[in-house]
């Protein structure tokens, strides 16, 4: 059975009513301006369902039980997206989010945040690529193993920990130089090897970037 119910509050539904619940289909709108359009079961959000806020962002895909659990899609008003899997309305699962200045991140979710394997681009320019990461996530910090590339041509392939190079690592540049070797915290440290093109090496120790012996 279809109703329009008003509530002292000032929120309204209008949609249809079963046992004495929303059930079915049915429009939420609530005192503060946000909207839920969609899918009802038993007084809650239950399948396909958009929740708008005043601010213009909005929530469309899967509900379950009252929040959002499934495929579905966040927009932001400026311009930020995400589409993919969610799990009591947090990202939770693969998904891809757009940033409104264009870089985007794809790959896995937990609890909201990046976490497992994932590639981050950055843009140089709106249709250029600066530079990527692919690899590890940590609780939305780059941690585990990866591969970047940078802007300039330059190539990092090992280990990573809270976004600085740390552990075993290769480090190609464009002109050819290379080092191989051991990092901490960014910086080459313990043993390693930086070669150049004409063959020269400098195999040994370093510490905070400076070749030791």
């Amino acid at each position: 059975m279809k109703k329009t119910l008003n509530f002292q509050n000032g929120s309204s539904y209008v949609g249809e009513v079963k046992n004495g619940n929303y059930n079915g289909k049915g429009v939420m709108k609530f005192p503060d301006g946000a909207i839920y359009s969609g899918n009802w079961k038993n007084g809650n959000y239950h399948g396909k369902g958009t929740f708008t806020l005043p601010s213009g962002e909005k929530k469309k895909g899967e509900f379950r039980n009252g929040k959002f659990n499934g495929q579905g899609t966040w927009t932001h008003p400026n311009g930020s997206k995400y589409i993919g899997k969610w799990k009591n309305n947090e990202k939770h699962g693969k998904g891809t989010y757009i940033f409104s200045n264009g870089n985007k991140y794809f790959g896995d979710w937990k609890n909201g945040k990046r976490h497992g394997q994932g590639t981050l681009i950055v843009l140089k320019s709106k249709k250029e690529v600066g530079s990527k990461y692919i690899g590890k996530w940590r609780n939305d910090i780059e941690n585990g193993t990866c591969t970047v590339y940078f802007t300039d041509g330059q190539k990092y392939v090992g280990e990573i920990k809270d976004n600085k190079f740390h552990g075993k690592g290769i480090y190609k540049f464009p002109d050819g130089k290379k080092y191989v070797g051991e990092y901490r915290w960014g910086k080459f440290n313990g043993k390693g090897t930086y070669s150049y093109p004409d063959g020269t090496k400098y195999v040994g120790t370093w510490k905070d970037g400076e070749f030791i012996k």
